[in-house]
C-alpha cells in the first residue's frame, strides 16, 4: 500500500481521475500503519501531503508510531517525514515529533543525505525556524548550511514564459527585478513595486504543477513566501501560453497582467 501510494504521488497521479485510488488508499491506510516499516511511514506522509490528500489524524497516527523508532529512518526517510509535516504545515498534536532528539538523528545521518534530501530539510528549518518560531531543537548550524546550499542550488529554468512574462511588465513601465535571492534561499522569478508594495510575479511552469493541481513544493514555497512577508502573484503557464503575442497577444498579456495585480495578488 506504502509502495502504491509513493508510486502514484511521483509520477504526479494526483488530479481528479485518480481521486478513487487515493480515496482507497486513504481507507486501506491508517489500519496497517502500525506494522508499517520506518520507509513505508515516510513513504506514505510524503505521499499523500505530495498529492494533497493527507488528513489530521493520518498525520497525527504517522507521527505516533514514527517517534520511538526515529534511530532506524535513514537518512531519505528522515527528509520524506519533515517535509511532508512542513508542506503540510501540521504540528502534531499528540508527539512531540520534531525535537532535540530528531535534529540528533539528523545530525548523526548528515554525511547520507543528498541534495535533494538536504532541499526538503531546508523546507522543514523555514517551516520550524520562520513559521513557527521554534528554533530550539533543530539540527547543527553547520548542517543547516548544507541544507541552504543545496535548497539554492536548485534553480528554477528562465524560459520563454518567463522573458515574455519579464517584457510585458518592462511594456507596463513596472520594471521587474529578476532573480531576486532572500536569505532564506528562496529565488524570487521577478519583483515589482505595484500600489506602494513589492509583488512577486511568480511565473509557474510546468514543473510546478500536477495537471493543474500545484504540487506540494508549490504549495509550500507559496505560503512560506506569504509568510515570510511577500506579496504573491501566481501566474500558471496554460494561461499565460495562450496569450501567443503571434497572435496579436501582446496587448491582451497587458490586460491580463493588470487584471491579476489587481485582483489576484496573495
Amino acid at each position: 500500500v506504502a509502495n502504491t501510494a509513493h508510486s502514484a504521488a511521483k509520477l504526479g497521479l494526483h488530479s481528479a481521475p485518480w481521486a478513487q485510488l487515493w480515496t482507497g488508499l486513504g481507507q486501506a491506510v491508517p489500519p496497517l500503519l502500525r506494522d508499517f516499516t520506518p520507509q513505508a511511514l515516510a513513504n506514505t506522509a510524503w505521499a499523500f501531503v505530495r498529492a494533497r490528500r493527507a488528513t489530521p489524524s493520518m498525520l497525527e497516527v504517522i507521527a505516533t508510531e514514527a517517534l520511538p523508532r526515529l534511530g532506524e529512518f535513514k537518512p531519505q526517510e528522515l527528509a520524506n517525514v519533515a517535509w511532508a509535516y512542513a508542506a503540510a504545515d501540521h504540528v502534531p498534536a499528540s508527539v512531540t515529533l520534531f525535537d532535540s532528539a530528531f535534529a540528533r538523528r539528523c545530525d548523526e545521518s548528515g554525511p547520507g543525505f543528498d541534495d535533494g534530501s538536504l532541499f526538503q530539510l531546508h523546507q522543514w528549518v523555514v517551516w520550524r525556524e520562520q513559521e513557527l518560531g521554534m528554533a530550539d531543537g533543530l539540527p547543527s548550524p553547520e548542517l543547516r548550511a548544507r541544507f541552504l546550499a543545496a535548497f539554492a542550488a536548485r534553480a528554477s529554468p528562465r524560459t520563454r514564459l518567463h522573458r515574455q512574462v519579464r517584457d510585458a511588465l518592462h511594456s507596463l513601465g513596472l520594471m521587474p527585478r529578476e532573480a531576486v535571492r532572500l536569505p532564506e534561499g528562496y529565488l524570487l522569478d521577478l519583483v515589482i513595486q505595484w500600489r506602494g508594495s513589492d509583488v512577486v510575479v511568480q511565473v509557474d511552469g510546468p514543473w510546478r504543477f500536477a495537471g493543474r493541481r500545484p504540487t506540494g513544493t508549490t504549495l509550500v514555497r507559496r505560503r512560506q513566501l506569504t509568510r515570510l512577508g511577500w506579496r504573491l502573484l501566481p501566474l500558471p503557464h496554460w494561461e499565460w501560453s495562450a496569450l501567443s503575442p503571434e497572435r496579436g497577444g501582446a496587448k491582451k498579456m497587458q490586460t491580463y497582467l493588470l487584471y491579476a495585480l489587481e485582483h489576484r495578488v496573495i
